[in-house]
């Protein structure tokens, strides 16, 4: 562990660093498994377990045109009416490779869990 006070300290025995979102909206950005908001039940290393998932398959920040802005500012259709597509949620999932968590404010995880569920 980085800066540990205690150099026989191990990874197993120390809080996570992402500890303080558990229980609160997140938006996690794996590398294969694309991009999915909801619950940040646990998390280690890059396998995180979500509640209330939903998957975005393509989206548009309401502000801004990143992740990041989607995190802040929630969701919007773009150019294209039912462009954004966010699938239904499930009670639980794993995601075996996370590479970004990213907390969302209370706007942007009404705007999520609001949005209609993409059913082709």
């Amino acid at each position: 562990m980085l800066d540990s006070p205690n150099p026989t300290q191990t990874a197993a025995t120390s809080p996570g660093i992402a500890d303080h979102l558990i229980g609160k909206h997140v938006i996690i950005r794996a590398t294969r498994a694309g991009v999915h908001a909801g619950i940040l039940a646990a998390h280690d290393g890059q396998t995180v377990r979500l509640t209330h998932s939903r998957r975005l398959w393509r989206w548009s920040a309401a502000k801004g045109h990143t992740l990041s802005g989607v995190a802040l500012n929630g969701l919007r259709d773009g150019a294209t009416k039912g462009w954004t597509k966010i699938a239904a949620p499930v009670a639980c999932q794993f995601i075996l490779d996370a590479c970004e968590i990213i907390a969302t404010t209370a706007e942007a995880q009404a705007s999520i869990e609001g949005w209609p569920a993409h059913e082709p």
